[in-house]
């Protein structure tokens, strides 16, 4: 699959949670990558990226350490369809993600300013 269709899968993501009033960004276009990130109106940072074959994968992202990562799966192992999401699946990948983050005990960020400082690369993101 050419990157330019890898980034429209992303990116359709990402309209549509901006759509229901969420902040979204999108890496810049790359030869290497098609990811963003959506920030909820609670400020929960979701990290959106291409799975395999035509899915996308779903991660919370929280505060690095070395007990629990720096993010979790909102659905395990398998990708999901992108024929299969609309905004109701997207706000229910965001409650598993976080129920499991809180079984992690994970620390979730403070605020979107915290999560944004805690990028190393936010320069490289533009706003959807």
């Amino acid at each position: 699959m050419e990157m330019e269709a890898k980034r429209k899968m992303v990116l359709d993501v990402l309209q549509l949670a901006k759509a229901n009033g969420c902040e979204c960004y999108m890496i810049k276009p790359n030869a290497n990558y098609a990811y963003g990130y959506i920030i909820f109106p609670d400020g929960t940072p979701m990290y959106v990226q291409k799975g395999w074959f035509w899915g996308l994968d779903f991660s919370i992202s929280y505060i690095p350490s070395r007990e629990t990562g720096s993010g979790c799966s909102c659905h395990g192992e398998d990708s999901i369809d992108a024929d299969d999401i609309d905004w109701q699946k997207i706000i229910s990948l965001k409650a598993k993600g976080l129920a499991f983050a809180n079984k992690l005990k994970a620390k979730l960020y403070p605020s979107v300013d915290a999560f944004i400082k805690g990028r190393w690369n936010w320069e490289n993101y533009e706003r959807v």
